[in-house]
């Protein structure tokens, strides 16, 4: 699908708790059934490239300047990956600008991922996109 839009965020406690880690898998889920009219369990992501702005962008083909996996990852494996991912330090150099941002405001924020693609399905100008995860803080009114 050209024209597909997909921008979803959710919460990452410290520790993780199964409410948050089904609420990743579900927008994961989703991100890799609107990418293809296969079976779930057809697709592998095989490549991928990490950026300041996106995070980490996940890729079902090669499309230029990105990393190959050592193996293609099924969905049971990028979900691992992506709670690795969020887990890690690295996400410390994702900008989190706008509606990502750790915002002053009247309530409470918390850490948490935002799953996306920008126009045309792409992300940074990559084409074979299944999705991008950056962290993002999550607003709470009070």
């Amino acid at each position: 699908m050209d024209n597909r839009i997909l921008n979803i965020n959710g919460p990452l406690h410290d520790p993780i708790t199964a409410q948050d880690l089904e609420k990743l898998t579900q927008a994961l889920r989703l991100a890799f059934i609107q990418n293809s009219y296969r079976e779930l369990s057809d697709i592998r992501v095989t490549h991928y490239s990490k950026t300041k702005k996106s995070g980490l962008i996940l890729l079902w083909s090669d499309n230029g300047n990105c990393k190959e996996l050592p193996c293609p990852l099924d969905f049971a494996g990028v979900v691992q990956l992506v709670l690795n991912y969020l887990q890690s330090e690295e996400i410390s150099t994702v900008e989190c600008k706008g509606w990502d941002r750790d915002a002053d405001h009247d309530g409470d924020n918390g850490k948490g991922w935002r799953i996306f693609v920008e126009d045309w399905g792409h992300v940074e100008g990559y084409c074979c996109v299944i999705c991008a995860i950056k962290p993002c803080f999550m607003w709470y009114g009070k």
